[in-house]
């Protein structure tokens, strides 16, 4: 789940980001996984592009490439955007992800709010298309890690703040390199 932070009052951030020359930087990845994104929320084509762009960018600095797929029997992983907020999403929350027990990746989903998304849009004065890359991006890492968990920093971070959608903007939220190492043995995994 994604939350954004509150801040009262004055609040210093630090932010803690890998250096440029980063584990898998800007090496071609071989590795692909599948993602059938279902849009419940009726994004506009060149919107939609726009975010897997994004998404795709965060996953290939970490040695995987996304195909966004259209056919649903072709799809590792499901992923919807939904247009209202689901009963179930507390607070800020942006989204979530269902994680199964089972061999078939594809059982698991995952989902984000764009009613949601826009509320956060406004609170962090940042484009609604960042901060839903940023929520797809971190709930997809749910899924392809298989873990609610979450990190201290980067596109794990279980709140989404200001910081994260900045270094979003330069290519620069990324996963741990732990994460990172444990998605590519995942994706390897999942390839055979």
């Amino acid at each position: 789940m994604y939350r954004i932070a509150r801040c009262c009052g004055i609040a210093a951030v630090l932010l803690l980001t890998p250096s440029r020359a980063s584990y898998a930087s800007d090496v071609p990845p071989a590795l692909v996984v599948r993602v059938r994104l279902v849009d419940m929320a009726g994004l506009v084509d060149a919107v939609e592009r726009q975010v897997e762009s994004m998404v795709g960018v965060v996953f290939r600095r970490a040695g995987l490439e996304l195909d966004f797929v259209e056919v649903p029997g072709h799809a590792d992983f499901w992923m919807q955007i939904l247009k209202q907020r689901p009963l179930h999403l507390r607070g800020d929350t942006t989204g979530f992800a269902v994680l199964v027990r089972s061999d078939r990746s594809s059982d698991s989903y995952a989902a984000v709010s764009m009613a949601i998304v826009e509320e956060t849009s406004r609170e962090l004065d940042a484009p609604a298309v960042e901060v839903l890359a940023a929520s797809i991006a971190h709930e997809l890492g749910h899924l392809l890690l298989h873990s609610p968990g979450h990190s201290r920093s980067g596109i794990m971070k279980a709140r989404l703040d200001r910081t994260q959608i900045e270094l979003l903007e330069r290519g620069e939220l990324l996963f741990t390199r732990d994460e990172a190492a444990r998605l590519v043995e995942l994706a390897r995994r999942l390839a055979r």
